[in-house]
């Protein structure tokens, strides 16, 4: 069996009031181990090398860095206030940052901007650089909101994207899938049947960074009735619950 210990971080306990807390320094401090603190970060992704994690503070709307060795912590690499502008450095701003993803070589770093229905960019070597990748027109004509969760990359500089889009004009939301490359932004939708349901995907993961259509695989979980998965069911939650499934595309 596994052992778990603290990294980096100062654990707190009780109520957490995450609209209260959004912007609150004290929440941000950078330093080693347990003298350093985040405010709800939502995503990791670790180098190649495995010596250095990548961290999406969700709350404090930037990207931070540990030491894996020494569990040092950092603020520098992207954002620090809330926004959409691009920009090097602290001067890049986030709207609620969450999936993170790298490829193999380690550049360029992809976050998923949530509240700004965004894919950005981080190029790594030398001066960071934050760029917005925006989602297909199409999506954002059909759907009145959409909020990205999890991030995969492969060594073709593409980012496959996954969360929950609302149908406009209803209180459906449906699970999507993305890929965004040089050539553009290829959307996939998991559709629900039912008229009150909700099917959300947290993470997604692609099987191989070198084959050409990559197998995708999904973990999510919905509740409501009549949920159809690609052609597959319909399920329904037990009691309106939460369900969880893995979904291979």
């Amino acid at each position: 069996s596994g052992e778990a210990s603290l990294l980096a971080g100062t654990p707190r306990t009780g109520v957490l009031d995450f609209d209260v807390d959004a912007g609150d320094e004290s929440l941000a401090v950078d330093g080693v181990g347990a003298a350093a603190s985040f405010n709800n970060p939502g995503s990791l992704v670790i180098t190649t090398a495995g010596d250095t994690l990548y961290v999406s503070d969700e709350q404090n709307e930037r990207i931070r860095f540990i030491d894996v060795r020494t569990g040092k912590v950092g603020s520098g690499l992207a954002g620090r206030v809330a926004g959409t502008a691009d920009g090097p450095g602290t001067l890049a701003q986030f709207a609620s940052p969450f999936g993170l993803a790298m490829p193999t070589d380690n550049d360029p770093l992809y976050v998923a901007d949530r509240n700004a229905q965004t894919i950005r960019r981080i190029t790594m070597p030398g001066f960071r650089e934050v760029n917005t990748r925006e989602w297909e027109g199409e999506a954002m004509d059909r759907f009145s909101d959409d909020l990205a969760f999890g991030l995969a990359a492969d060594v073709e500089d593409s980012a496959y994207a996954t969360g929950s889009i609302r149908r406009f004009g209803t209180e459906v939301w449906d699970l999507f899938v993305s890929k965004t490359s040089a050539s553009g932004t290829r959307l996939w939708t998991v559709r629900t049947t039912g008229t009150d349901g909700h099917a959300v995907g947290r993470s997604i993961a692609v099987t191989s960074t070198t084959e050409r259509n990559p197998h995708l695989y999904v973990v999510g979980w919905f509740n409501g009735s009549d949920t159809v998965f690609n052609g597959q069911g319909p399920f329904s939650a037990q009691d309106n619950q939460a369900e969880l499934f893995v979904l291979r595309m």
